[in-house]
């Protein structure tokens, strides 16, 4: 945990940027508290405070062209360093909290998983229109269709989990050199200038910071995906078993539809053959082509 004059603080986007972001006469020592990555640093300045400075250089009279081009160019990485910094700290900060949420929501799960799935009632109202079954369709693939992409989802899941496994061990080397050339590079002789300095100086400690955060959050992501893993899978065991269950009530209305199109062709061709038979003067070829439409409109059915 990084802290701030000795005293912890909570991660939020505007207090990282505020009370990680003050690197002017930072302190460059870093003792480091038991644990690689996490480091305790006295800040004597914040991100408005940088952000002030490069205001400061823009509007500057005394400065030339290339010297400003390099002060601004400078301070703005080392905001982007401030920036990353808080990101990998969020993130290190909720991989600790699904950790620890890990047990419990893994014992909720595996209780509710030891009863039956309650199962949708299957039934077709009375004077149930084609319409109406048609919509109970649509809504039961609806249904079908979001219980897939939750298991693809999950599958999706475990793959990335395994990936990022073997791809944390690179990340975490390619972090610590990182560290290790930013704790190494001190401040150039700014050209002469002591503001490029200084913004030399922000920008090498605002390294050391990101860099820092960025191995806290990787030491922490496979050991999160640890304490997750049986969690994982009982998520996948209830993602299958919604699955089937909104497959099996797809089947039932589909089925229902097609009983009730059959029907209402049926029905149609009744109506039809009926209407044409009452004509009274109907002639035989009349009466045969009716005929002939039932006779069609039936196998259609």
């Amino acid at each position: 945990m990084i802290r701030l004059r000795n005293k912890p603080f909570r991660v939020s986007r505007p207090a990282v940027l505020l009370l990680f972001g003050g690197l002017l006469n930072m302190a460059v020592h870093a003792s480091v508290s038991g644990e690689e990555g996490e480091a305790e640093k006295v800040l004597s300045q914040t991100a408005v405070d940088v952000q002030r400075l490069r205001q400061q250089a823009e509007e500057a009279k005394n400065l030339t062209e290339e010297t400003k081009a390099k002060i601004l160019e400078t301070y703005d990485k080392a905001l982007a360093q401030l920036e990353a910094a808080e990101e990998w700290t969020n993130k290190a900060a909720a991989l600790d909290r699904v950790r620890e949420e890990a047990p419990e929501a893994t014992e909720v799960l595996e209780k509710e998983l030891k009863a039956d799935l309650p199962e949708a009632k299957l039934e077709v109202p009375e004077d149930a229109s084609l319409d109406e079954l048609e919509q109970n369709l649509m809504e039961a693939k609806l249904d079908q269709e979001a219980a897939n992409e939750q298991l693809i989802k999950l599958e999706a899941e475990v793959t990335r989990r395994r990936e990022r496994r073997r791809k944390v061990p690179e990340l975490l080397a390619v972090a610590r050199q990182r560290l290790e050339v930013a704790r190494g590079q001190g401040p150039k002789d700014g050209a002469g200038s002591p503001k490029l300095f200084e913004a030399q100086r922000t920008l090498q400690e605002a390294t050391i910071l990101a860099s820092e955060a960025e191995i806290g959050a990787l030491r922490r992501e496979v050991p999160s995906y640890e304490a997750r893993t049986k969690l994982l899978t009982l998520r996948l065991d209830e993602a299958l078993r919604i699955q089937a269950a909104k497959e099996k009530e797809a089947v039932f209305w589909q089925q229902k539809v097609r009983e009730g199109r059959r029907e209402e062709a049926e029905r149609a061709a009744r109506e039809a053959r009926e209407a044409l038979l009452e004509v009274t003067d109907a002639s035989p070829e009349v009466r045969q082509f009716a005929e002939k439409l039932a006779s069609e409109t039936a196998e259609l059915a």
